[in-house]
């Protein structure tokens, strides 16, 4: 028996849905994300901008959210609210969505608004806590950023510009280590930081060097 042919006997298919949009045509699934609670719910990025919401079991659909950007480039549920799902997307902006209320509206939206330049998000993510969000950018006048909000103010913290040197492709913090973060690039390296630290310089703690570009961590 092949590994196909075994996989096989041991799962089938439930359940499936054709992706397609207003006009019937099809799209591309960008991302994609399940909830952590009783009732899951699956949570899709198109390539036409929108995100469309389903019940894990049956795939019925509940609920969608219309274009709010350009380009749709990460998804993510709360860690501790499941109908909390945040959205990232290329005109610089992180959305946050609260799927109990008019979810055409976010109920948060962080952005830079140090400068005029907008920062085109390229990937984000949120920490253990739902604290903290860090958003990775596409290089900008030579310089990449990983730009670090709180939540609960929707203020910028702050920033990295020097460890990057190429788009950032993926952000990551870890799984129970609220303070440790990886970002990865098309520059090749992964850097691993210590978030707790006051500069840059300090919360580099490892650099790893794949000589490849990076998608993901």
């Amino acid at each position: 028996m092949t590994a196909h042919d075994a996989v096989k006997s041991m799962y089938s298919l439930s359940s499936s849905i054709n992706m397609k949009g207003e006009a019937q045509e099809e799209l591309y699934i960008l991302d994609l994300v399940i909830s952590r609670s009783s009732n899951p719910l699956v949570a899709t990025s198109l390539s036409d901008g929108n995100i469309q919401l389903f019940k894990l079991e049956g795939l019925q659909k509940t609920d969608s959210i219309k274009r709010h950007g350009e380009v749709l480039t990460g998804i993510r549920f709360s860690h501790e609210n499941p109908q909390i799902l945040w959205s990232s997307c290329s005109d610089g902006k992180i959305c946050c969505w609260d799927l109990r209320q008019e979810i055409n509206k976010p109920v948060k939206e962080l952005k830079d608004t140090s400068d005029n330049e907008v920062k085109p998000i390229s990937c984000f993510d949120v920490d253990l806590s739902d604290t903290f969000v860090c958003g990775g950018t596409e290089l900008i006048n030579e310089d990449s950023f990983l730009l670090f909000w709180d939540v609960r103010t929707s203020q910028l913290l702050g920033g990295y510009w020097d460890s990057h040197t190429d788009d950032i492709t993926e952000v990551r913090y870890h799984p129970y280590k609220r303070d440790v973060l990886a970002s990865g690039s098309t520059d090749g390296l992964i850097n691993i930081f210590d978030v707790k630290e006051t500069t840059e310089e300090d919360a580099l703690q490892l650099t790893l060097n794949s000589n490849s570009s990076v998608v993901s961590n």
